[in-house]
């Protein structure tokens, strides 16, 4: 299996400890591909079971879509927004790579950057993983920006990253930074009760 992101070690850490107490995997790898298996969902997961020396309970897609993986920011640290807005050049305007919030929306001068690259600059800038930051992800825009409404700190809207970006990513092994992509469809929450080292 090979990845094309990759992973928080908080995140895999956490998934490492919940895999010992309970020796469940309740949501499967979600995996595509012809020649070799490419991770579509499941990058933490798959890095908790090489950790623990196990092997990982699998689903195969066979035309997975790719959304943007817009981020929904529902809590930061004071000044983590502003952070933000100092360390992305930003400019009032429209954009694939924009900071929202409830007083507007400052978007990146791309300049011709490629998604990948705005991924890794919104990667290196953001301090997403971070003390006190909560954050999913949504493949809507407009879900993404209704949740300003609903209390959300901000949102970071991002390009989709192409099919091609991952096939790249996966064989070459210079992988995009965590959750840059937002494969769908995703597998359901405890879709499985996989037991950990069967």
């Amino acid at each position: 299996m090979l990845a094309h992101e990759q992973t928080i070690p908080s995140r895999v850490d956490r998934l490492v400890a919940a895999w010992r107490e309970s020796g469940i995997q309740q949501t499967p790898v979600m995996l595509f591909g012809e020649a070799r298996w490419i991770v579509a969902d499941g990058h933490h997961r798959l890095a908790a079971a090489r950790k623990l020396g196990v092997r990982v309970a699998a689903a195969v897609v066979s035309r997975p879509a790719i959304l943007p993986a817009h981020r929904v920011i529902h809590r930061a640290p004071a000044g983590w927004v502003e952070r933000m807005r100092r360390a992305i050049p930003l400019k009032k305007g429209h954009g694939p790579l924009a900071i929202a919030t409830a007083s507007g929306t400052d978007c990146f001068d791309c300049g011709g950057m490629g998604a990948v690259d705005q991924m890794r600059l919104l990667w290196e800038a953001s301090d997403l993983d971070g003390p006190g930051v909560e954050w999913s992800i949504e493949g809507d825009r407009a879900k993404a920006l209704a949740a300003i409404g609903l209390g959300a700190a901000a949102v970071i809207l991002v390009p989709a990253i192409a099919m091609e970006d991952v096939v790249a990513a996966a064989e070459s092994g210079v992988l995009l930074p965590p959750r840059s992509t937002n494969f769908q469809p995703k597998p359901a929450e405890s879709s499985i009760r996989f037991r950990i080292g069967s």
